[in-house]
């Protein structure tokens, strides 16, 4: 119960309740022994709460004296000064009182009752008043409480008895020179002045005060001492000498070392005098010049004058009493210690840093410990700013000598005389602090730390500074000095206290010594370096982290027990991962995998993946991370993909020929699982090119079989190429391998000839397989699977499904039609028919019920369209084709069929309707190519929609040169002509163009991005040039490059020269003209000096420049990938664009190097193809030769091509007539890489004569060799010696070149796609007796040379019949004709041909220009066969000629003509007779004129032998003499 609810109580019950007895007369109060007994029974605890008079109202028993030991002092001031019932009573109460007071035990209750009675007013009273209240009154025992008069009055008064005053001088003196009550003994030390003599003081009384001065020097510290001995010294002059000398025997002064002056005695006389003398004079009031301040203008002078040396004994205060301008800043070096102390003390006296300096400056330096001895203990916290704390401080570090004193004297300034100077500690002392700090031993400096880190005022920027200073001293000459071997993290935090936290990781580190450093950071336990790690930014540099985990020796245990942060986890990986690596013990790699590992590999990123600790890791622990990785790893979220790891896999598995990590002589099960080890579930990555680095093929081939690396194939989609090559290395590895314990994905791409061996059954179950799993399966397997069926029917053409192509011809043949017509819809599925199966499949089809009657049939054959005779199309009604011509899946089908089924199409179109706007709108844009010429005559006035539709279409340049000026003209910008019209640009189209206009459609032939090229003949590229020849600042770029090839090379300046050489570059050379051959070496030439080429080394940043120029480079003994700018350019523009990493050392091209050289293959030797595997060739030249095969790639490359590729097969001791590369068949004749490794001589030897005819589509289709396709042939003559049939004619294409013309006697040759296909320009040309007896076998079997015959047998073959033949062409059939090239006819032909041109385009005088350009047009190819009369008449017409027709004309007719004829002529390409002088029609022609009329055409020609025909002709002559 607390005071307050006591009073509570007794106030409001325990009153009330012993009070009843007033009113009832009931005594509730309890029996008692005493008084004291009474209080205790009655009340208790709440005894202090009554006033006595309520306790004597209770009892009248009740005596207050007797219960004097429970009073309190309140209780009895009542008693003592309360009236007593009885007054006689007063003395016996007081004498009771006093005497219990005065007992020992209660001397303290004694001060109190003074202190609290007396109060204020008690030093007014003397102790004779105490002692007459009370005799037993004792004054030595209140000596804390009496005041300097009382005391004055106790030592001074005659005691009661004379020998009490040793007595009472032992008591005063002992309680006086106590430390706390040295201003009363300075006071009562005067008292002694004046009345110790008049008190009758005894030598005996003198002694004892000595006595207690001495005895307290004994034990008195240094700076007490100085104050003892000028008490002791003043004291010394008030006895009478007598005295002095009879105690100078036992006086002893201790010689102790203190800091005073040599007349310290004479001081404390001045002190007397000052007392006695000076300060009572200058308080005198009764002179003129009270305090003499006349003539004492400063605090200095007043001093000085009146003082003297007195002023160091006087109290600041008294003299600013004195003066009340005395300022004692002035008169510093004047004071005295105790006076600078009080100075210093004095409320705003330390103003400022100055100030205390001035103050510390005057203290000498060995009175320091003295004035903060007096100083610090008396100054208060808010009494000194910090500036001058921070000064004073700085003082004593300079000058209390605190780096060299005892350590004890060091803590003792800290804890005492610095303490109350310390809170907000000045960062400016921090350096100084230091300095003394690191001189000390460890115990000091770390107590001293202690101290300052304890004030909650220490600035932040001073806690900083000493943090700093902290982690500096752990370095200097002795490092860690106070380091005790126990945990380096603990010792620091001990050591950095409370200024901070434990430092980052780059600080701890330097903290180190280098020597130290492992065992520093293994005396850290993982816990404790956890919990370090999980402090906020102490990892300010994550590269430091390694450091630690380099030496730490505890990693495996922090690892698996410590928890830190994920972005520590992060950092601490890539130091740990090493180790990991490195390991040969299994057990141990598991552990580190899945159990250390398990919360921080998600932290692997590229970096570490990549680093060379992983790619130099044994093979143990890179198998576990593959391993692990592809099993447990969560990529989602990580820094690395899948596809990084395998980047990592690809590069440490690279090996020249042993595969990695493979032991050859390791036989155990899991030796070959080579794949599933080390690339796991990698492989999706896997590339063929990859797989070429892991090592020889003989070495990786080993692998293959092992049915863990196979089980990888059934789980992942790889690249085919991969997985053909994959499959191939199986078969070579076991030829006897179970084709049905491969994946699904490789058997795709086994050997074809692995299926050849399985019966219906398991063909069909591969089939229904295939279905789902393969895409592009190679046309071999589907033969070879095909051919396992015995019976074709519904059921087996629904089970083939895409792979029914396989079929050969003798199955499609034996095929009942109604079986094919009622599967059409599956047969028309599928585009990859061949010409011979497609023919196989119509001719099947239309011997039975299937009749093509009507448009809607015709779209029924799908892509079998290319199979369909023309005649059918003839039958079919024009006017219900139109239906179909918009059917786009028709006419893409139709535009795979040969020419002449195209061309009968559009015939047919044709007869619905030859207005423009119908021929436009009936003939699809891609077989507008067909419309007859003579129907393209355009107006200019054709309506806009119709001419934009015109440019839409594709157009021959023949067909495009008779519009191209109406087309021109419908659009503003010449870019926005198509491809197609841009190839009909001639100079007698654009006549009535500005030059502007003209320039803008010659740009718009330049090369642009995603455009096809325009294909420009040379007379068409003379003819631009002509136009721009005389512009300066060419932009070469912006024009088409072919046209450069006729520029004037002296006109470019050398600085200009690379740009031409640039832009020229993509020029196809094969443009120029035999004339003007010699301009290939010349821009050569010009090339190699423009770009500083000396010999034959070209450098590749070159080679970019020079494009297609290096035609002239030579390619021998060049790796391939030197030659990955020359790819394109080289014949061949639509080829792939790959470039080559490859090259050096043969023995490392594989399939990637081919696959990188693009076209270039198209131009090796033998010698190029044998450094390759043949494995590697097989498969390349599966897609290589299917590529060339679907593309335009003339025969001559291709001929070339084959030539290179049939490398002579490796004969053993058999007959040279034996097979032994291996029986052709069908399946072989499928394979896309046929006829690659046979020889002509196996060719023979492994081809039968029955192979050849059941498969002679397929076969004629892949042979491009001479010497093959004469195999062939005899191959032909020996099963089919009399002859071919029609439908087999159609399908010999090339091959039929090589016939004799006896052969082609036995030929069939009576229908018009037998001559389409024989007439077929892309299998080659025929030599005039073949084509003579080829048309004539035509023409013999009732057929007429009709446009459709002309548009087929085209102007060479047609030169080859005679005259009489020619003469049966009719005008119309000329006119529905194309262009025909009729300049290799003889005159007689020419005159023939042209006699029936001039009736098919009349021209005469009263025609419009656009119909005589147009007629023109039309002629121009038959006008060699023209008269004098008519060629002159063509120069009255503004035609424009062009220099290939003009000298394509009869030479008699050219040599007639005069300067004038030919300016008509030529128009606009009169400038060419300059650029094709050389030529010798034009050469021939220039010799028969006169060199004046020839001066006037100003083109810079005449009679002078060109130098090119000058050296020609040396050379002819000096070959003639040698």
């Amino acid at each position: 119960m607390d005071t307050g609810t006591q009073s509570s109580a007794f106030i409001y019950f325990i009153q009330p309740f012993l009070s009843q007895h007033k009113n009832s007369g009931i005594d509730c109060t309890l029996p008692l022994n005493n008084s004291v007994d009474f209080i205790v029974k009655n009340l208790g605890s709440f005894f202090p709460f009554a006033q006595l008079q309520y306790i004597s109202s209770l009892s009248s028993n009740f005596s207050a004296v007797e219960a004097l030991p429970v009073l309190t002092l309140v209780q009895l001031d009542e008693l003592v000064f309360s009236p007593p019932a009885r007054p006689e009573d007063r003395a016996n109460i007081l004498t009771r009182v006093f005497d219990f007071l005065l007992q020992t035990p209660n001397r303290e209750k004694l001060v109190d009752f003074i202190v609290k009675n007396f109060g204020s007013f008690s030093p007014f009273a003397q102790l004779q008043y105490f002692h007459n209240l009370s005799s037993n009154f004792s004054a030595v025992e209140a000596l804390p409480v009496l005041t300097l008069a009382q005391l004055d009055e106790l030592v001074f008064s005659p005691p009661a008895k004379p020998e009490d005053r040793a007595n009472i001088l032992t008591r005063v003196f002992d309680f006086l020179l106590q430390t706390p009550n040295r201003e009363k003994l300075y006071n009562i030390v005067i008292g002694l002045q004046t009345e110790a003599r008049m008190a009758n003081f005894s030598c005996e009384n003198y002694k004892v005060i000595f006595d207690r001065i001495d005895q307290t020097l004994s034990s008195a510290s240094p700076n007490q001492t100085e104050d003892l001995l000028m008490i002791r010294d003043t004291i010394m002059m008030i006895p009478p000498d007598v005295c002095i000398e009879r105690s100078s025997q036992t006086l002893v002064i201790p010689q102790q070392d203190i800091c005073i002056s040599p007349e310290a005695s004479a001081t404390q006389k001045q002190a007397l005098i000052y007392r006695v003398f000076v300060k009572s004079f200058l308080l005198r009031s009764d002179i003129d010049d009270p305090q003499c301040l006349k003539d004492a203008a400063t605090s200095v002078q007043w001093v000085t004058k009146n003082f003297g040396s007195f002023v160091q004994v006087a109290n600041l205060t008294d003299l600013a009493t004195l003066n009340s301008n005395f300022k004692a800043a002035d008169v510093l070096p004047l004071l005295s210690l105790n006076q600078l102390v009080e100075f210093s003390l004095t409320p705003g006296a330390l103003v400022n840093s100055q100030t205390s300096i001035n103050v510390m400056q005057v203290v000498k330096d060995c009175q320091l410990a003295t004035f903060f001895d007096l100083f610090s203990p008396k100054v208060k916290d808010n009494l000194l700013s910090t500036d001058v704390k921070t000064a004073l401080i700085q003082q004593i570090f300079d000058r209390a000598n605190l780096s060299s004193i005892p350590n004890v004297q060091v803590q003792v300034w800290f804890q005492t005389r610095l303490q109350p100077l310390l809170p907000n500690f000045s960062e400016s002392l921090v350096p100084s602090f230091f300095s003394i700090l690191n001189s000390r031993d460890c115990e000091t400096s770390h107590s001293v730390l202690k101290l300052l880190g304890s004030l909650s005022s220490l600035p932040t920027n001073t806690k900083d500074a000493i943090y700093k200073y902290i982690l500096l001293s752990f370095g200097g000459t002795q490092p860690l000095k106070c380091y005790q071997s126990n945990s380096f993290i603990i010792y620091l935090s001990d050591s950095l206290s409370s200024f901070g936290p434990l430092p980052n990781l780059t600080t701890v580190l330097s903290l180190m010594p280098p020597s130290r450093k492992s065992e520093l950071i293994n005396s850290i336990s993982p816990t404790e370096l956890g919990a370090y790690l999980r402090q906020t930014d102490v990892m300010n540099d994550y590269s430091q982290i390694c450091t630690i985990y380099d030496s730490f020796t505890k990693t495996t245990d922090f690892l698996e027990n410590v928890d830190v942060p994920d972005n520590i986890k992060s950092n601490i990986f890539p130091c740990v991962w090493p180790m990991a690596l490195n390991s040969d013990n299994q057990t141990e790699i598991d552990l580190w995998f899945d159990k250390r590992f398990k919360f921080y590999l998600k932290f692997l990123n590229k970096d570490l993946l990549g680093s060379q600790s992983t790619l130099g890791s044994s093979c143990l622990s890179y198998k576990k991370m593959v391993k692990v990785l592809g099993t447990s790893f969560n990529f989602n979220g990580s820094q690395i993909s899948s596809a990084d790891v395998y980047s990592t896999i690809k590069t440490y598995l690279k090996a020249d020929s042993v595969p990695k990590c493979y032991n050859p002589t390791d036989t155990g099960p899991d030796s070959t699982a080579w794949f599933a080890n080390y690339i796991g579930t990698f492989m999706s990555w896997l590339t063929l090119d990859d797989l070429y680095t892991f090592g020889s093929e003989s070495n990786i081939q080993i692998f293959t079989v092992n049915l863990a690396n196979i089980q990888l194939f059934n789980q992942i989609a790889l690249p085919k190429n991969l997985t053909t090559y994959y499959t191939q290395l199986i078969f070579n590895q076991n030829p006897n391998f179970n084709l049905f314990n491969l994946p699904l994905t490789l058997q795709c791409g086994a050997p074809a000839s692995t299926f050849t061996t399985l019966n219906e059954t398991q063909t069909s179950t591969l089939l229904g397989f295939f279905k789902t799993s393969c895409t592009d399966l190679d046309p071999a397997i589907s033969t070879a699977l095909a051919a396992n069926i015995q019976t074709i029917d519904s059921s087996t053409i629904s089970t083939l499904g895409t792979e029914v192509t396989g079929l050969s011809t003798a199955q499609i043949n034996s095929a009942p039609p109604e079986v094919l017509i009622n599967n059409l819809q599956t047969l028309t599925a599928v585009s990859d028919w061949d010409l011979g199966q497609a023919k196989a499949i119509v001719n099947v089809l239309l011997s039975g019920s299937f009749e093509v009657t009507n448009p809607t049939k015709l779209v029924s054959l799908g892509p079998l369209i290319t199979g369909i005779p023309s005649t059918v199309l003839a039958n079919i009604d024009p006017s219900q084709m139109v239906s179909i011509s918009q059917d786009t899946t028709f006419v893409k089908n139709i535009m795979a069929a040969p020419e002449i089924v195209q061309k009968t199409f559009v015939t047919q179109l044709v007869k619905a309707s030859t207005t423009p706007v119908a021929l436009l709108k009936n003939i699809p844009d891609d077989l507008a190519v067909q419309i007859p010429r003579s129907l393209l005559e355009i107006p200019t006035t054709a309506d806009v929609t119709v001419v934009k539709q015109i440019n839409n279409k594709k157009w021959k340049p023949e067909q495009a040169a008779l519009f191209f000026d109406t087309v021109a003209n419908v659009f503003d910008q010449p870019d926005d002509l198509s491809v197609e019209v841009l190839q009909g640009f001639t100079c007698s189209r654009v006549q009535t163009f500005t030059q502007t206009k003209v320039k803008g459609l010659i740009k718009a032939c330049r090369r642009r991005a995603n455009r096809a090229t325009v294909v420009l003949s040379e007379t068409q590229l003379t003819c631009m040039y002509n136009f721009v020849r005389s512009d300066v600042a060419v932009d070469f770029s912006s024009f088409p490059p072919e046209m450069l090839l006729y520029y004037d090379y002296a006109t470019i300046s050398s600085t200009m020269c690379k740009d031409y050489f640039t832009a020229l570059g993509a020029a196809d050379l094969t443009v120029l003209s035999s004339a003007l051959s010699g301009r290939r070496d010349t821009l050569w030439n010009n090339a190699l000096d423009c770009l500083g080429i000396k010999g034959v080394s070209i450098k590749k940043e070159d080679l970019k420049i020079l494009g297609n120029l290096p035609v002239h480079y030579k390619l021998r003994s060049r790796n391939p990938g030197e030659f990955e700018e020359l790819q394109g350019p080289l014949g061949f523009s639509n080829a792939s664009n790959g470039k080559s990493s490859h090259g050096g050392s043969k023995s490392k091209w594989n399939q990637k190097t081919l696959n990188d050289l693009g076209n270039l293959p198209l131009y090796f030797s033998q010698n190029f193809w044998g450094s390759f595997r043949q494995t590697d060739l097989s498969i390349f030249f599966k897609g290589f030769l299917k590529f060339v095969r679907g593309n335009t790639v003339s025969k001559s490359h291709q001929k070339r091509l084959f030539k290179a590729i049939l490398v002579p097969v490796k004969r053993s001791k058999r007959a040279a007539s034996d097979c032994t590369v291996g029986n052709i068949s069908s399946v072989t004749i499928s394979d896309d890489a046929f006829p690659f490794g046979y020889d002509a001589s196996q060719f023979r030897n492994c081809l039968s004569a029955q192979v050849v005819k059941d498969n002679l589509g397929s076969l004629c289709a892949k042979i491009e060799d001479n010497n093959f396709q004469r195999v062939i042939l005899d191959k032909l003559q020996e099963i089919l010696p009399s002859g071919l049939s029609d439908d087999q004619v159609q399908l010999l294409k090339s091959v039929s070149r090589n016939a004799t013309v006896d052969e082609i006697k036995k030929w069939s040759i009576t229908k018009p796609d037998t001559l389409a296909a024989l007439m077929n320009a892309n299998d080659g040309t025929w030599s005039s007796e073949q084509s003579n007896q080829i048309i004539t076998k035509y023409l013999s079997a009732g057929n007429n040379l009709t446009t459709t015959v002309l548009n087929l047998v085209k102007g060479p073959n047609l030169c080859s019949l005679t005259t009489s033949q020619l003469s049966t062409i009719l005008p119309d059939s000329m006119r529905g004709s194309d262009a025909l090239d009729v300049s290799t006819c003889s005159a007689a032909n020419k005159k023939m041909l042209f006699s029936i041109a001039k009736q098919a385009f009349p021209m005469t005088t009263t025609s419009d220009t656009r119909s005589t350009l147009s007629a023109f047009q039309l002629i121009e190819s038959y006008l060699g066969g023209a008269d004098l009369d008519y060629v002159r008449s063509l120069s009255s017409y503004n035609i424009s000629m062009s220099v290939s027709t003009f000298t394509n004309l009869d030479t008699t007719v050219v040599n007639s003509l005069t300067v004038s004829d030919v300016v008509g002529l030529l128009g606009k390409n009169l400038q060419d007779l300059k650029t094709f002088e050389n030529q010798t029609l034009v050469r021939s022609w220039i010799t028969s004129q006169l060199q004046s009329d020839l001066d006037k055409l100003g083109i810079g020609i005449g009679h002078t032998v060109p130098l090119s025909i000058l050296m020609l002709i040396l050379s002819t002559i000096k070959v003639a003499f040698l």
